[in-house]
Parts: C-alpha cells; structure tokens; sequence
C-alpha cells in the first residue's frame, strides 16, 4: 500500500513538472528546450503508471522497492518545486526584456528623429518624416501633428501624419477650450503644457467624442506630447498604440524628449527658413544693386575699414573681379598716391562728410588716373566701412599733361630764344666795338717796329681781341644769326677728318670709338659749324669723364614719323641724319638738363669752362633746321643725339682759290662807306683810303642817299651796315640800284637774322663782311666786291 501511494504521488509530481516546462516554454520562448525537459519528464511520470498498473494487477514479477521510489519521490518533488520557482524569475526576465526593447524601439525613434532634425531643410517634410520614424522605428499604429490655430474657434489643426489613418483626422475636430472636445489628451496637452496619456480608449471617459472612430481603426491607447517654443504651446505630437496602456513612465519621458526635440527642430527649421528667405530678398536685393551699380559709367568699390574690397563694380588692374575681392586697395595703388587715400580715409571718420583724391593705378594699358569721392558707410550710427565712387580723368590728365608739357617746351623755346636775341644783341655791339679794336690794333702794328717796347703790348691786345671775337662768333652760332655757307656734305667724311684732332683732344686715358653706317644721307650744312657741333660734343663727353672712360660716335639714317613727333614736339617727320655722341661719364641731373644749352651755363668750376660748347651746338643744329635730343642721368653717362634733315646726293668738292696780297690794294675806286658806328667808320675810312680808294661816308639811309645823288651816282662800291638808325640796308640798296643798277654792293653787320635782311642779301647774292673783321679781310672782300660787277 505504501509502494502504491508513492507510485501515484510520483507520477503526478512528474505530470505537474512536465506541465511546468511547457509553460516555461511560452514564457521563455526556448520551445526545443523546454519540450525536450516535458518529453523526459512526462515518459518518467509514464513509467510510473506503467509500475503503479501492474502492481495493482498482479503481473509484476519484481515488486518497485519503496525506498528507491521514495528517492525518486523526492526528485519529483524538487523538480515540481524548482520548475515553480524559476517560472516567475523566467517571466520577469521576459517582461524586463519586453521593457527593454520597448525602450530601445523609442531611444531609436528618438536617434533616427534626431537625425531627420539635422538634415532637415523643410517644414513639412520633416514633421512626415518625424512621424514616419514613430510608425516604422517605434512599431505605433498612428502618429499625427497637430498645430493650434489662433482663431475665433481655437482648434487644432492636423499637418503630418503616418501610417494607419484611414480618415480618421477628418473626423477629429479638438478645440482647446475645457469642454468635450477639449478635454481628450490632445487639448489638455495643449492647455496644461504637459503629456496626456488616454491608457484605454474604450473605457476612458475624456476620450467618448473620438471612441467610435478610434477603436473601429484598432486604436487602443494614445498619448498627446505638446510642442514648446520658447513657452508657447505651437502644437501636439500625438501617438496611437494597439494595445491599452502602451505608455508606461519611461516611455513618457522618453517621448516627451523626442517632442521637445521635433519643437527646437521646428525652430531651427523655421528660423533656416526665414535666413534662406532673408538670404534669398538681401540675394535679390543685391543683384539689384550690382545691376544697378555695374551699369553706372563710374568705378564703385565698398572696403572694410582697413582698405580691403569687398565689392567693386569693375576691375581696372587687369586682374579677375574674384583676385580682387578679399584684397587691399593699396595693393594697387603706387606708393607715393597711398597717403592721399589715407589721409581722406581718416577725414571721413573724423568728419562723417565726403572727401575727394586722386590716384593712379596700375594697368595692363599703362597708368589710369581715378579722382575719387569716399564717404563712410555707417550701421547705427558706426562706420563700417568706406564707398569709393570713382571716375576714370586719364583722358584729362594725359591732356593736362600734354597742356603742361606743350607748355613747359613753350616756354624752354620762348626762353631760348630770349636767350637768343639777348646773346645776338650783345654779339652785334660787342663786334662793332672788336672790330675798332682789331683794326686800329693792326694799323698800329703796322706803323711801329717790331723792337718798338709797344709792339709787344699791342699784339696781346690783338689777342684778346680775337678771343673776344671767337666768344662772340660762338654767341651768334647759339642765336642762329651766323650767317652759314651750305654745301651737301657727308657726316661720315667730317668725322672722319676730325679723327686726329679729336684724339689728341680727349687723351689717352679715353677710348674713341666710331661706329658709322654705311650708305649714310647727305646733310646741307656749313662744314666749319659742323665740324664745331662734333667737336663740342666730344669736348663736353670728355669733361664728364675725369677718370677715363669711352667715347662713342655713331651716324645712323632715320624716318621720324608722327608718334615720335606726338612725344618730342619740337621733331617733325620725314628723313633724317642721326649723329649720336655717347660717354660712360658721370651724367646729368635731371634738376638741370634744362638749362645746359644756356649760354654761359655750367657746372665746371669758374675758370674753367665759358659754358658756350652746348650752346653753340645748340645754335647751329637749329640753324640747320635739325634738333637736340638728351638722354642722361647721374652715374650712368650721358648720350646727345643730333638731328639734321638728310637727302640722297654727293658731297661738294671743295675749291680753293689763291689771291695776292698785292691785288688788296685799290686803284682810285669810289667807295660809299654808309656806317653808324663812328669808330668803325672812321678805321674803315682810314684804311680804304691808304691802300687807294677814294672814301665818302655817311651815317645813315637818307644822308648816304644825299651824298649818291649828289655825287650823281659816281660810285664803284657800296659798302653798308645792314641795320642802320633810320633804316635798313638793303633798302637803302633798292633806291641806289633805281639810279645805277650794277653798282657793286658790300654788306656787313655784327649779325644777320631775318631781321636784317639775310635771307634777301643771300637771294641777290651780295657780297657780305661779318663783324668784327681784320685790315687784311677788309681789303680782301671789297677787292672781290669789286671785282663781281666788274669794277
């Protein structure tokens, strides 16, 4: 009997265990587990009803041992007790797993939400998107956004949604005023600031105008998250969940951080938004600007306080609108025009009113000159920056330097020939006084021997008179009223010949050097002057060369043509000789370069230079009808080049021609002396008269015409002053010739200009003396005055 009781408590024991295990199965979710545990306890408790029949029936051979069954009772026993007591830890492992998860479903809705909130561009896009992530991420059956509108009524409008809708939300209608409709978790949320949480939609209360609709969709519970920004309800998150009372606290709270994310996301959305739109208006905004700035003729350029540009409707510097921008403004400004710039800078500032300067800049078409007008640019009431509004004057300025330069020539031509007529004016007296001197010094020497203690003295006098004559001749070369014998000459030749004599002017220390092109242009020049401008040239290289250096000589053929002309305005086209004398000595400063062809400038030491060299060069290639060109600066040499209108010829051979002494003498031939000075006269008369002319004199035109008419014309020679007190000349010679056309005709004149006549005593090929003239030169020219009419 014993047996049997422990047989069935057994096996009870065991189909109680097994029937454990299967429930552990559902709760664990371990099915192949806890099926094999039933399976082995069940055929265990199987066994022990298979014993318990056949003790009771009598076919048992071998009787179970009531001790080992009550082991095995034991076992059962711990087993049942065991597999009840791991089931509740099993289930609320289960249930912490189903807790977890649920929270993991949200803090992945919450991350994924997130990240839509940073990538999102677009209002109403993201609140989709937002409730798309709560359906798919959070396994909800809806998920809608609601905001209030601030009308008459007050309700709740839906913008977002997702999921399982079905029309519900065109059947909601919530107000946010404390009535039926105002009192679901929507408008309490909205009211209170806080979540509110419906856990069983069939049986809540507040929730009886949206029950029929809502349960027909499978709603069970919902939850409504309001929408905060910056203390103001802007509206709800509302969630939906098929199973009641899906929200527990943590959710909640979890939820309610994910609304309060999506409210800043709002915000951060919105306020994109209005910078986009504001970016968008100051973007239109600005290409109306720049279009309207771009079409204004002038430059406008806006700069920071310190010079940077920020914009500028054109670019004159050659460079691209985007290298300029970011730059500073003096970057492209030389740098002796910057302190203008600077100066209006900081007079702007100091006096909130406009200023105007001039600059120039740089550009790939040469300097371009701007006058600009700054004032500041202020926001509430602070400069921020600069507007330059500038005009392109570099058509004015290159006119006003043109002006400037025209005139600057202007007045060097106007100086020079000041010069000119003063240094001719002094020349002309000063030869009529050498003259008195040379001729009455010969007539000295010739009346007293040479072991005569005056002899010595009287010929330094003759000396210096013929220096003194020499520096007047040099005078009258510089004034252009030298008269000149033209002749086609070969500059080539004239160098050539100089050769010898330049060498042993310059030294040892100096190299000559020539370099002469071949096939050169004739020149219609006086030889003598030319050979003098050579000469001058290479005496004033040599001075500028105290320590040795080079001297180079070199002819070339040129075509001036009009743009040369436009940049030296004393040129002119057409051919021309070009004869260049340059020097590696120490150069000219540009303070004085011009001044150097004054007469009597120089920049030698007193005593040691007259300063006529250049002067006289200068003189004669103007009376050559050529110019000057000087190209110099201190250190570095200096170079003259000589301009001289050229021509395809040969030049003139030259012909001498022998006279004797004894032919000076006259033979009784009447001579009318017309001269003003009385010294002249009276040493003219004189020596006439002793070498055998028969002298009349007069002072002026009306007296010489008094004495031909009344002598009746017995004249053979009429020898005339070119400038006279009452008249001229050769207009005392047109009323002679009136009453003896071949009478023989000899000028002279300290010197001969256009205003003496010249140009006519050359055409009616007169013979001519130059002032101041010697005994022998006298009577030498009036023999061969004589001798042309045939006297």
């Amino acid at each position: 009997m014993g047996v049997t009781l422990v047989l069935i408590i057994s096996a009870l024991l065991q189909f109680a265990s097994a029937f454990l295990a299967l429930r552990l199965m559902r709760i664990t979710g371990r099915r192949t587990v806890w099926v094999l545990i039933a399976a082995a306890v069940s055929l265990m408790a199987v066994r022990r009803c298979i014993t318990l029949f056949q003790l009771i029936s009598g076919n048992i051979s071998y009787p179970p041992d009531l001790s080992a069954e009550l082991v095995m009772l034991a076992i059962s026993v711990f087993m049942v007790i065991g597999i009840a007591w791991i089931a509740p830890l099993f289930l609320s492992i289960r249930q912490a797993e189903e807790a977890l998860s649920k929270v993991n479903r949200v803090l992945k809705t919450i991350s994924e939400c997130n990240q839509a909130l940073v990538r999102a561009t677009n209002e109403r896009d993201l609140l989709h998107k937002i409730c798309q992530i709560i359906v798919e991420a959070g396994g909800y059956r809806l998920a809608w956004v609601g905001f209030t509108e601030q009308g008459e009524d007050k309700t709740v409008r839906p913008v977002a949604q997702a999921e399982y809708e079905e029309g519900y939300l065109d059947t909601v209608s919530i107000i946010l005023a404390d009535t039926e409709r105002g009192r679901g978790p929507t408008g309490t949320a909205i009211r209170t600031g806080k979540p509110s949480v419906a856990k069983n939609l069939l049986t809540d209360p507040n929730y009886a105008p949206w029950r029929t609709e809502a349960t027909k969709r499978g709603y069970a519970s919902s939850i409504a998250l309001p929408l905060i920004i910056s203390g103001q309800t802007l509206g709800v998150l509302n969630i939906y969940a098929v199973e009641p009372d899906a929200f527990d606290k943590k959710e909640v709270k979890l939820l309610k951080e994910l609304a309060d994310n999506l409210a800043y996301g709002i915000v951060v959305v919105r306020t994109r938004a209005e910078h986009k739109k504001a970016e968008e208006e100051l973007r239109k905004s600005e290409e109306k600007f720049r279009s309207l700035v771009e079409s204004f003729p002038d430059n406008v350029a806006f700069l920071d306080l310190d010079g940077k540009i920020l914009f500028t409707n054109r670019v004159v510097t050659g460079l691209t609108l985007e290298r300029v921008v970011g730059t500073s403004l003096f970057d492209y400004i030389p740098a002796n025009h910057r302190e203008p710039l600077r100066r209006a800078m900081k007079n702007v500032l100091h006096t909130g009113e406009t200023d105007t300067y001039e600059i120039s800049i740089s550009s790939p078409k040469g300097i371009v000159w701007w006058s600009n007008r700054i004032a500041a640019v202020k926001r509430a009431e602070k400069a921020i920056g600069f507007v330059v509004i500038g005009t392109d004057i570099t058509e004015r300025k290159q006119v006003e330097e043109e002006k400037e330069k025209i005139q600057t020539e202007l007045r060097q031509a106007q100086k020079m020939e000041a010069i000119g007529q003063l240094t001719g004016g002094i020349a002309h007296d000063f030869n009529n006084i050498l003259t008195a001197i040379q001729g009455y010094t010969n007539l000295a020497l010739t009346e007293i021997q040479e072991d005569n203690p005056l002899y010595q003295d009287i010929k330094e006098i003759q000396k210096a008179s013929m220096r003194a004559a020499n520096l007047t001749r040099q005078l009258l070369l510089f004034s252009c009223r030298q008269p000149m014998e033209y002749t086609p000459l070969d500059p080539n030749k004239v160098i050539n010949d100089l050769i010898k004599v330049l060498n042993r002017l310059i030294g040892e220390d100096i190299s000559l050097i020539t370099d002469l092109v071949s096939d050169f242009w004739m020149v219609n020049g006086d030889l003598g002057a030319i050979e003098l401008v050579v000469v001058n040239l290479v005496v004033n290289a040599r001075d500028a060369m105290p320590k040795g250096g080079e001297i180079t000589i070199k002819t070339e053929n040129v075509y001036i043509d009009e743009e040369y002309c436009k940049t030296y305005k004393y040129a002119r086209p057409g051919r021309f000789v070009c004869l260049s004398v340059r020097d590696t000595g120490v150069g000219i400063d540009q303070s004085i370069i011009d001044r150097i062809f004054e007469p009597f400038f120089t920049t030698k030491e007193v005593g040691k230079a007259t300063g006529m060299g250049l002067s006289v060069v200068y003189g004669i290639v103007k009376q050559h009808e050529g110019w000057v060109n000087v190209e110099s600066s201190p250190g570095k040499g200096s170079i003259f080049r000589i301009y001289l209108p050229g021509f395809s010829g040969e030049p003139k051979e030259e012909q001498k021609e022998s006279i004797s002494l004894e032919e000076f003498r006259g033979k009784g031939e009447r001579i009318l002396l017309v001269e003003d000075e009385e010294l002249i006269k009276e040493f003219t008369k004189k020596v006439l008269f002793k070498n055998g002319y028969v002298v009349f004199t007069a002072t002026n035109v009306q007296e010489a015409l008094d004495i031909f008419q009344k002598e009746k014309g017995n004249f053979d020679l009429i020898f005339s002053d070119i400038v006279l007190p009452n008249g001229r000349g050769p207009e005392l010679l047109e009323e002679i010739l009136k009453l003896k056309p071949k009478i023989s005709v000899l000028f002279t004149s300290g010197y001969s200009d256009e205003k003496s006549d010249w140009s006519a005593i050359r055409k009616g090929d007169y013979s001519y003396l130059q002032k101041p003239y010697s005994l022998s030169d006298l009577l030498r020219v009036v023999r061969d005055a004589l001798k042309i009419k045939g006297a």
